[in-house]
């Protein structure tokens, strides 16, 4: 999964599914919402915008039945970009099949060339 700055950049989420059920994911409210899925084992990288906005993260649970892990507003910090992760419960008595984790980081500085003078 690559890392630098053009196919992550800064303002955007990247999306992650680690888990055995589809990803669902709303951006946004009113005529402006996206809505994105995620099937497992894929990642997908969305633009967001700096400030507050609405967020809904979920995933299907069966056919015909979505479960949310998340509904708040998301706050994206200006220089920052977020990382959302869906995994698989690893305990058997886990009240849901999958957990929610995310968190924003600024991107690392890479290396650069030194000109040889």
């Amino acid at each position: 999964m690559r890392d630098d700055r053009g196919s992550f950049p800064v303002g955007s989420a990247r999306f992650v599914n680690v888990s055995e059920k589809k990803m669902l994911v709303k951006l946004g409210e009113g005529k402006e919402a996206r809505v994105v899925t995620i099937e497992p084992g894929e990642s997908k990288i969305e633009p967001l915008s700096e400030g507050q906005m609405l967020m809904k993260v979920g995933y299907r649970a069966s056919r015909a039945v979505d479960r949310t892990l998340y509904d708040n507003q998301f706050r994206l910090t200006k220089g920052y970009r977020a990382n959302v992760f869906l995994y698989k419960a690893h305990r058997e008595n886990s009240r849901v099949p999958v957990l929610l984790s995310m968190t924003q980081e600024k991107p690392p500085k890479l290396p650069t060339k030194r000109r040889k003078k």
